[in-house]
């Protein structure tokens, strides 16, 4: 239950994950060790640390 947003990087996407809310996904990426890591709790969150 993701939707893939995009590639930080060789083999470490980053994406919407909705396995939690479906109304408000967090943002996670997979890391080196191929784990999904939350980058942000949900997109506002993501959004707002960005400073956009």
């Amino acid at each position: 239950m993701s939707l893939l947003l995009g590639d930080l990087g060789s083999d470490q996407p980053f994406a919407l994950d909705f396995r939690r809310s479906v109304d408000t996904p967090s943002v996670v990426y997979l890391d080196s060790k191929m784990r999904w890591v939350e980058v942000a709790p949900t997109i506002e969150a993501f959004i707002t640390e960005l400073d956009l």
